[in-house]
């Protein structure tokens, strides 16, 4: 089980992990995990693989949201997307798993 606010050395980079949310912003609405994660690395896509190894590995499967958006079907709709930013200290990982009710 990973330990948040670790450090933890995956292919020559640094990563600390800092859970920012989880759970809806609001009723009914879209469920999103949020993490920041302070990295030294320069490359998304390592870092992408890095929160699919070791944060969450049931992402595996999840489509970036610009894929996401043009892929059809309700499965692929409700199997959810993630997006990854800069920031200063890194990247902002966050995946959305849309609402069902």
């Amino acid at each position: 089980m990973l330990k948040f606010n670790t450090e933890i050395q995956y292919k020559g980079f640094t990563f600390i992990t800092n859970i920012v949310h989880t759970g809806q912003y609001r009723p009914y609405g879209d469920t999103f995990r949020v993490y920041d994660i302070s990295t030294n690395c320069p490359d998304k896509d390592i870092v992408v693989d890095f929160v699919k190894s070791f944060i969450a590995p049931q992402d595996r499967n999840i489509p970036v949201k610009e894929e996401w958006s043009k892929l059809p079907g309700p499965d692929n709709y409700f199997r959810g997307y993630y997006t990854i930013e800069k920031t200063s200290t890194g990247y902002r990982y966050t995946k959305c798993e849309p609402f069902t009710d």
